[in-house]
């Protein structure tokens, strides 16, 4: 699996993708991000 890093007010929307926040929010860029990655659904 490989994860991304998303902006964090998207983090509701991806959860709702089966995501899974893997990190604390930081900035890039002067944005928050936040570490986000697919889980597995077999």
């Amino acid at each position: 699996m490989e994860d991304t890093g998303i902006h964090a007010y998207l983090q509701t929307s991806y959860t709702s993708f089966a995501f899974k926040t893997i990190s604390d929010e930081y900035l890039e860029n002067g944005i928050p991000h936040i570490d986000m990655i697919l889980e597995n659904k077999r």
